[in-house]
């Protein structure tokens, strides 16, 4: 009798292979589980764990770096809501400080070339040297620094190695001003303002202009809205003294205008106006807006004083009454000039000419007035054509 030892042999052998398959299938899920992001991992949650990780040394933190250290801890501690308000902070604080490197950088290259322009600003002296080898150009190229290019005081710390490499290698010190009037000139025109609220700005300091070597600054006087109807017998009177009673016509001027979108000391040159017994002055309805370009010459400076006094004149009120009641009642005044050598029509013409004389005197305001003789007018033809 045949057996069938060899089949029998193999079923040991294929149950023992299927009780390995069925343990390693067991297993593989936790592994993979093991390796596979959790759902509730949020973008946020992963930055925090890289934060956590980011060590920080123990050591004395330089004071122009105070305020990135201290966006970065706030980051470090705030929830996912608001990290996104802190990383805005932390944008605009990099850009800025990345936007005076790229200034660092011009003035460089305008006073020592493209070649050496970098390296010298870069440059750094060797151990027992000074700094800088004159202290009065170092604090002044400072100021115009921070004056010019808008350098809060941590940024402008962490900029006077740079400050100093300018004076200690430019041959001519009064380069470095120009050099800094072109690299930190003005883009966007963002004027003074001064209105009934703030009527007084005591130092205006103009400042330079990109590509050219004179310096400005453009004021904008706003006034009311012509809703606010007290103030119809109101004007303003602007006043600006200079600082140094000593400038010269040619070295101080002011234009007028009421074009916001003129380029910044654009005027022409008939619309420049020089110092009026050491000021200037002028007189502007309430209703409107006026802008006005403070231009200084290469070399001068100093600052200017604004004054924005509201007058009252209540005559004018008087004028506006005349005036309405002329217009108005016009074929009965028209009566008392001498009908000799005019027709009625013309004697009522002659005294509505009267009545708009009076009326446009009564407001610093045309738009007003005309508004005043167009609702005249208007009632007047309403009722004649009542009657």
């Amino acid at each position: 009798m045949k057996t069938n030892s060899p089949p029998l042999l193999l079923i040991p052998f294929l149950l023992v292979m299927l009780t390995l398959l069925c343990k390693v299938r067991a297993h593989a899920p936790s592994h993979l589980e093991h390796h596979k992001p959790a759902d509730n991992t949020t973008t946020w949650e992963l930055l925090q764990a890289i934060a956590n990780r980011i060590p920080l040394q123990d050591t004395e933190i330089r004071q122009w770096d105070v305020k990135r250290y201290w966006l970065w801890d706030i980051y470090r501690r705030s929830t996912p809501s608001e990290k996104a308000t802190i990383i805005l902070d932390i944008n605009e604080e990099l850009t800025q400080w990345e936007h005076l490197n790229s200034r660092i950088d011009m003035v460089g290259l305008i006073l020592f070339g493209p070649e050496n322009g970098r390296s010298i600003i870069r440059s750094v002296r060797g151990p027992g040297q000074d700094l800088v080898d004159e202290l009065q150009c170092l604090e002044s190229t400072a100021q115009l620094f921070y004056k010019h290019c808008g350098c809060i005081h941590e940024h402008c710390l962490r900029r006077f190695p740079a400050f100093a490499n300018m004076c200690n290698h430019a041959v001519d010190k009064a380069a470095i001003k120009e050099a800094l009037a072109f690299a930190c000139g003005m883009d966007e025109i963002n004027p003074f303002v001064v209105n009934v609220e703030n009527p007084t700005i005591t130092r205006f300091a103009p400042a330079p202009v990109r590509g050219s070597s004179e310096y400005c600054e453009r004021l904008s006087v706003e006034g009311v809205s012509r809703m606010k109807l007290g103030s119809f017998s109101k004007i303003y009177h602007v006043l600006l003294q200079p600082s140094d009673e000593d400038w010269h016509d040619e070295e101080a001027q002011i234009c007028v205008h009421r074009d916001a979108s003129l380029g910044l000391c654009q005027c022409e040159k008939d619309d420049w106006r020089s110092l009026e017994d050491e000021q200037w002055s002028f007189v502007m309805s309430p209703y409107e807006q006026l802008f006005v370009d403070v231009k200084l010459s290469p070399g001068t400076s100093g600052f200017v004083s604004v004054y924005l006094h509201e007058v009252s004149q209540g005559w004018r009120y008087v004028l506006l009454a005349i005036g309405l009641s002329l217009l108005f009642w016009a074929p009965v005044a028209s009566k008392c000039l001498p009908s000799d050598y005019s027709s009625d029509t013309v004697r009522i013409l002659a005294v509505r000419a009267i009545a708009l004389t009076f009326i446009f005197q009564s407001s610093k305001d045309t738009l007003f007035a005309m508004v005043a003789v167009v609702t005249c007018l208007t009632v007047y033809i309403l009722t004649r054509f009542i009657k």
